[in-house]
């Protein structure tokens, strides 16, 4: 059992393509190098990049794809939490 919360989404298109255990695997591996507290999470999302365009329209205001939108929410001061989120 992985000592976090590992999410991988894999659009219908890349069925068969992507293996979803594999990249679980890897991002374990990440946290784990990184020093991630037990509990750490992260979702890996695989789409296309239509997708990905109005995501990063949405959420920065920028109308193309890109790579990789990294989300880091930090919880109140002082409570000694914060949060992840990549798409």
């Amino acid at each position: 059992m992985s000592r976090y919360v590992i999410e991988v989404q894999v659009d219908a298109a890349f069925f068969g393509v992507v293996e979803e255990r594999w990249l679980s695997a890897c991002a374990e591996a990440v946290l784990d190098h990184e020093g991630q507290p037990s509990g750490s999470g992260l979702t890996i999302v695989i789409t296309d990049d239509a997708h990905v365009q109005r995501l990063n329209h949405q959420y920065r205001g920028v109308d193309r794809p890109t790579d990789v939108l990294s989300f880091s929410t930090e919880a109140s001061p002082g409570d000694g939490e914060s949060e992840n989120f990549v798409i």
